[in-house]
């Protein structure tokens, strides 16, 4: 393939497939991954203010569904490893924010809990993280939000099934 320069930009090289931002803005994953870094910056911060990382917020919150019935499925719930877990727990844990009872190892359960410093943590979080989930804070309608939401959940499941 030939290398042609223009006098006005960047050399370009032909291409079967050229690129274009019109090609690049319909790939949707490309689109997530940028939405990704303006999300991620806003979520560090606003957990950070409350010296939690996000996964450790969703230790927290997931614990506090009520609904968890393993550290098993704690990990898969938060998308960290068992091992990440453990690492994430004894954190938790050593900061007074988990109850963590019962003998551990491998095929043993260890009850995980919120104490009552917990329970107040993620209350004081919440308003932060609903404001930051506004649709008008996102630039949606309600309902492109509620679309967007259902179309993440989706996708996200979709690739925890299909992708190693």
């Amino acid at each position: 393939m030939s290398d042609t320069r223009s006098h006005d930009g960047p050399s370009r090289r032909e291409s079967p497939h050229p690129w274009t931002q019109e090609a690049l803005d319909a790939l949707p994953l490309w689109t997530l991954v940028q939405a990704f870094h303006g999300v991620a910056g806003r979520l560090y911060g606003l957990f950070g203010q409350h010296d939690l990382t996000p996964t450790q917020f969703g230790v927290l919150a997931q614990l506090a569904t009520g609904a968890v019935e393993s550290q098993a499925e704690l990990a898969r719930r938060v998308l960290v490893t068992p091992q990440s877990l453990q690492v994430l727990v004894t954190e938790l844990g050593a900061r007074g924010l988990l109850d963590i009872s019962g003998p551990g190892g491998r095929g043993r359960r260890r009850r995980l809990e919120l104490t009552d410093s917990g329970w107040e943590l993620i209350d004081r979080v919440r308003p932060g993280l609903e404001q930051a989930n506004n649709p008008a804070h996102l630039g949606l309608s309600p309902t492109d939000s509620a679309r967007l939401n259902r179309s993440l959940h989706t996708l996200r499941h979709h690739l925890s099934e299909t992708v190693p």
